[in-house]
């Protein structure tokens, strides 16, 4: 398709379009717009997430493959890194999930050092991405930590999106 062909050439070359490549990286991961393939995907994902442009959606979007269709091929601190950083340069509250893959790793000890509060930091800054899942689990988690703000979100079974009711900022 056009689209895919324009996309390819503006990932090209020294001036590269980072998020030319990581749309391709999704299509080619997905199956959207041309035939899946894994190997595209990695290689699109990989240019648009590195330094110093990194484009979030393509970072989490490459842990993921890690995790699942390239299981093995990097180690569990390289996912939880990738991991990281897109939840750091999130660029769509989709990139929330981001932010809960990582704190997921924090709190199991996967890849990272177990650490509860740098868990809750991510849950923290999902949530300020308006990513619903974060929300939640930050409220949840700041209330453990005796926050009664927190508490009273919980109680009420209301997690408000992007503000800072279950946390100091």
């Amino acid at each position: 398709p056009g689209a895919v062909a324009a996309y390819s050439k503006a990932c090209e070359g020294k001036k590269k379009d980072r998020q030319a490549c990581a749309q391709l990286g999704l299509w080619f991961s997905k199956g959207e717009q041309v035939k899946r393939d894994i190997p595209a995907a990695e290689k699109y994902l990989t240019e648009a997430c590195t330094f110093p442009e990194r484009i979030g959606t393509a970072c989490y979007e490459l842990a993921l493959l890690y995790e699942t269709e390239l299981a093995g091929r990097k180690s569990e601190e390289e996912i939880s890194e990738l991991y990281r950083i897109a939840c750091d340069r999130a660029d769509s509250k989709r990139v929330g999930a981001a932010c809960v893959a990582a704190a997921e790793r924090h709190l199991q000890g996967k890849g990272v050092k177990k650490d509860r509060n740098a868990a809750i930091h991510l849950y923290n800054r999902g949530c300020m991405l308006k990513h619903r899942e974060s929300c939640r689990l930050s409220c949840e988690w700041n209330c453990k930590e005796g926050q009664p703000h927190a508490c009273a979100a919980v109680k009420a079974g209301k997690y408000p999106l992007g503000v800072s009711n279950c946390f100091k900022p």
